[in-house]
């Protein structure tokens, strides 16, 4: 008995080793997984932006080159060529209100999240930029999606601190933009009012309140 007893516990404690094994080996592919994840959405992130400025500078290019053409008589361009729109080809810097509405989101940092919190105590993602964005004295909806629908968007090459970033299909969540690819956000229940990377998958568009 004496025996068996002894090679079962060294079974149990070889078991308890190799499940050890086990999870520390899923953690890392998790972790290599989140980090695989996030790059690939870095490089769409910069995909997009690249693509943006690219349509960005041919319709600006062709908008000068019509506008020169018609400055000098010249009308001789061939009738195919179509009419540029004029677009807007850069974006103020962000203004006071959009500093107060960071300064604000960031005053929240390690709050709990709570399910249609509105602060100043908890809150969920959309109550975090509402309340954010109500101390600059701009009122937006309490929904991101609502958010997203009613606030002028903003292309990705053009993000600036105190835009709100969108997230999800349909749309579920959004933070505040903070600069340097983060933004501060309050992310689920039993987490807290956090900054992290802008870069996810499921990124959906930006807008600016104000």
């Amino acid at each position: 008995r004496d025996e068996l007893g002894g090679g079962q516990v060294a079974q149990e404690g070889l078991l308890a080793g190799v499940e050890g094994d086990i999870a520390g080996l899923v953690s890392e592919i998790e972790a290599k997984r989140r980090a695989d994840e996030e790059e690939r959405a870095r490089q769409e992130f910069q995909r997009r932006a690249q693509e943006e400025a690219e349509r960005s500078a041919r319709t600006t290019t062709t908008t000068t080159t019509t506008v020169a053409r018609a400055a000098a008589g010249d009308d001789a361009a061939p009738p195919s060529t179509p009419k540029a729109t004029p677009t807007v080809s850069s974006v103020p810097a962000p203004n006071a209100n959009a500093q107060i509405a960071v300064d604000t989101a960031l005053a929240q940092l390690d709050k709990p999240y709570k399910y249609a919190g509105k602060g100043p105590d908890s809150f969920d993602c959309s109550g975090l930029t509402g309340y954010a964005w109500k101390a600059a004295g701009v009122q937006i909806p309490h929904s991101s999606q609502a958010q997203y629908d009613g606030l002028p968007h903003v292309s990705i090459s053009e993000i600036a601190p105190g835009d709100l970033l969108f997230y999800g299909s349909p749309i579920h969540h959004v933070g505040v933009y903070t600069g340097n690819d983060q933004y501060v956000h309050a992310p689920q229940t039993g987490d807290v009012v956090k900054i992290s990377s802008i870069f996810r998958s499921d990124f959906a568009g930006a807008a600016r309140p104000g």
